[in-house]
């Protein structure tokens, strides 16, 4: 069953892009074909077919943005794939084989692919190349001579053989292209949903076992897991005890009927995967669990129908706390990306039983504080790092079918802010100081952090300095730079705006910063959604009152937004 809605989901994930690619596809051969007729009215261009071939690819257009309206994305792909093929057909026909005309066959090679994909991309790859067949057979046979007509059989072999390499080796690309592209998008998605998740449950759960127990549903349903198991490790023994687990749609604990079900305490020093993990810092993957000597109750999983196993260490600093299994009755292969989120959500889990043992010593203050400045820094990291990956992967999908060169380079830059937040999310956790201030000032930060969430998409940030820069006091540093972030974020994401603008002033007694932008701005006195409203302006707020400052904001529909931010500080740096 949970197979089952992980592949309906990834099914509909897939549809979502599909119908993303398809849109600009569609207007932009739209705009192709009244350039056509336009240019065939000035005379430009002459076709036997003029007007009634442009007026068809318009047609056409407009019947499959219909189906796409009506949530038909399939059917509308393969409609706009099957009628803008027909020019092309007609072109190999009348120029013949040895036409660079042919090379529009590649066109509906790569338009296939990116708003069909899959199966049909083969099917209409070979078409296209049973079609070349038949143009030969014509040339040689006479039954049609094109200008430049071939009727020595090994020319038009070569030729024909020619094209058939060049179709193939297009599909080959452009379906390892478009898969690469469709996985980065559902991970990016993925993660961002199943963190925010379990951020919300942090913040809003009073009992760390439902906590626990909801972070281990995410996870197994991220990875479309049959089982989620938390193990504990004990010191004091040198045991690991599983006091919850996940599976087949329950949270099981032993004080409930299903308690029975949970694994027994074992030795640590027995457990080969969790040693492994622990070593390494990184996950361990078991695909072939019926021969891999590291496995302890492999009987039991076998017989459960467990196919994979991943084991995902959980460490506090280098103190080992226990590790979280996650078991899929299928066979699985886990991409770098899958392996970071397992990292992310077991982060989570670890932060969470170091809440719940500062409680049991009685520090409850210091637990609600923690919480906050968690789900804050949580929040002032991932959250801002995958809007700039989303941001990167909208870009890439714009530019996929015109310009290859710069979807890659998109490709690239959202799997460096991918790196790059994981990174700074365990640093944030941990309190430590932001990565981006080390060995620099706070302007070029706010700079570095603006050029990555903007970089290849229409937005512009520019940071300028006013006053005699001097250095910040660490904590002042680090907050100001993350306000500056969630400003620039809010920027990006929600109100779309073309210039960004950051101004940092040092005064005398005081550190100020501004981030202006020319977006859609809002109603700051309308009340906050009943869900989704998020932690940024609330985060911003209490990290400027920790600081002595003030935060001031500035918005109204449609005249763009000011974050403004004035903090005391001496003269000199403690």
């Amino acid at each position: 069953m949970a197979a089952d809605t992980a592949r309906k989901a990834s099914y509909q994930r897939q549809m979502e892009w599909r119908a993303q690619v398809l849109r600009p596809t569609l207007i932009g051969t739209a705009a192709l074909a009244l350039a056509y007729l336009v240019a065939g009215v000035t005379g430009f261009l002459i076709s036997p077919l003029y007007p009634w071939d442009g007026l068809g690819v318009l047609a056409l257009c407009a019947g499959c943005g219909a189906l796409l309206a009506w949530g038909r994305t399939a059917l509308a792909a393969a409609f706009f794939v099957a009628g803008i093929s027909q020019p092309v057909f007609y072109a190999g026909q009348g120029y013949g084989i040895a036409s660079p005309a042919n090379a529009a066959f590649l066109l509906g090679i790569v338009v296939t692919g990116l708003v069909v994909g899959g199966w049909f991309l083969g099917m209409w790859t070979a078409g296209y190349c049973l079609w070349m067949l038949g143009l030969a057979w014509g040339e040689l046979t006479g039954r049609w001579t094109p200008p430049g007509a071939i009727h020595d059989p090994i020319p038009m072999a070569r030729w024909l053989l020619f094209w058939w390499a060049l179709f193939i080796a297009t599909g080959a690309l452009v379906w390892l292209f478009a898969r690469t592209l469709e996985r980065a998008a559902e991970i990016a998605r993925g993660q961002t949903a199943a963190l925010e998740g379990t951020l919300h449950n942090l913040a809003a759960e009073p009992g760390l076992d439902t906590f626990l127990g909801r972070v281990l549903a995410v996870t197994a349903g991220q990875f479309g897991a049959r089982w989620a198991t938390l193990w504990l490790y004990d010191a004091a023994t040198d045991t690991l005890r599983a006091p919850l687990a996940y599976g087949d749609g329950q949270i099981i604990t032993p004080d409930d009927p299903h308690g029975a079900a949970l694994p027994a305490p074992v030795p640590a020093a027995s457990v080969v995967l969790w040693q492994e993990a622990i070593r390494t810092r990184r996950p361990v993957v078991v695909t072939d669990l019926a021969n891999d000597p590291r496995v302890r109750l492999r009987n039991r999983l076998l017989a459960e129908g467990i196919q994979t196993l991943l084991v995902v260490p959980l460490l506090q600093g280098d103190v080992p706390v226990g590790q979280v299994s996650i078991n899929s009755i299928e066979r699985r292969r886990y991409r770098p990306e899958d392996l970071d989120l397992a990292l992310a959500l077991a982060q989570q889990v670890t932060l969470a039983i170091q809440l719940g043992r500062l409680a049991q010593r009685g520090e409850e203050a210091a637990v609600l504080e923690e919480r906050n400045r968690m789900a804050r820094e949580i929040h002032d990291t991932l959250a801002q790092g995958f809007t700039g990956i989303v941001v990167q992967l909208e870009a890439a999908e714009d530019t996929l079918a015109t310009e290859p060169d710069a979807a890659q380079a998109h490709l690239n830059r959202a799997r460096a802010l991918a790196r790059d937040s994981l990174a700074e999310a365990r640093r944030s956790v941990w309190a430590l100081r932001p990565r981006a201030l080390e060995g620099g000032d706070l302007a070029g930060a706010l700079d570095r952090a603006a050029q990555a969430l903007t970089a290849g998409t229409p937005t512009r940030a520019a940071v300028h300095v006013h006053g005699v820069p001097r250095p910040l006091p660490p904590d002042l540093a680090g907050h100001l730079l993350r306000i500056g972030q969630e400003a620039l974020t809010n920027a990006v994401r929600h109100a779309a705006a073309r210039q960004v603008a950051v101004d940092l002033t040092y005064d005398p007694a005081a550190v100020g910063l501004r981030v202006r932008d020319d977006g859609r701005g809002f109603d700051p006195a309308a009340p906050a959604p009943a869900a989704g409203g998020g932690l940024g302006l609330p985060g911003m707020r209490e990290r400027a009152a920790g600081m002595g400052g003030t935060l001031t904001l500035t918005s109204a529909p449609g005249a763009g937004t000011e974050v403004r931010v004035q903090v005391p500080v001496g003269k000199e740096s403690p």
